[in-house]
C-alpha cells in the first residue's frame, strides 16, 4: 500500500468511525416528542406532590356540640358553604366520631352555632383543630339559648 492510499483509507476509517460516533449520540438523545412526553410527566408529578402536600398541610377543624340538653339544632360553616340540621346531643357523625371534621384552607372563617330545642339544659359549641387546640368555645344554658363560637382554621 502506497503512502497515498494509506492516507486515504486512514481518511475513510476516520470518516466512517466520526459518523458512527454522531449517530450513535444522536441515537442516545431523546426525540423531541420525548423530551416533552418526558417534561409533561415530570411537571405533572411536581403538581401532584404539591396538591398532596397542601393537602397534608391544610388545617383539620373539628366541630363539637356537648351538654345536657336532648337535642339542637346546629349550623356550621363547611369548606363548600354552610349548613343547618338538627342533632342528639352530644354531637355524632355518621363515623361516630364525638365530632365532625373539614379540611379547610388556612386562616378560612369557622362558624358553629347550636340552639337548645329543650324546655331546660344547656349546650356548647366547640371548635378545635386536629391538635385539639381550641379555636372557640361557648356555652348557652336554658330553653332555647343559642351558643355560638367563631374563629379561623388553623
Amino acid at each position: 500500500m502506497t503512502g497515498r492510499t494509506r492516507t486515504i483509507v486512514l481518511a475513510a476509517v476516520a470518516a466512517l468511525v466520526a459518523i458512527g460516533t454522531v449517530v450513535g449520540i444522536a441515537a442516545a438523545q431523546p426525540s423531541a416528542q420525548e423530551r416533552a412526553a418526558k417534561k409533561s410527566a415530570e411537571a405533572k408529578a411536581s403538581r401532584d406532590r404539591v396538591a398532596e402536600l397542601t393537602k397534608e398541610l391544610a388545617p383539620k377543624v373539628r366541630y363539637y356540640v356537648i351538654g345536657s340538653a336532648n337535642t339542637a339544632s346546629i349550623t356550621l360553616q363547611t369548606p363548600s358553604g354552610s349548613r343547618t340540621e338538627d342533632i342528639d346531643v352530644p354531637l355524632t357523625s355518621k363515623a361516630g366520631t364525638p365530632y365532625l371534621e373539614f379540611t379547610f384552607t388556612s386562616g378560612a372563617f369557622v362558624y358553629l352555632s347550636a340552639q337548645n330545642k329543650d324546655s331546660s339544659g344547656d349546650v356548647t359549641c366547640r371548635i378545635t383543630n386536629d391538635s385539639s387546640e381550641v379555636i372557640a368555645e361557648n356555652t348557652a344554658s336554658g330553653p332555647f339559648a343559642i351558643a355560638t363560637c367563631t374563629g379561623k382554621a388553623r
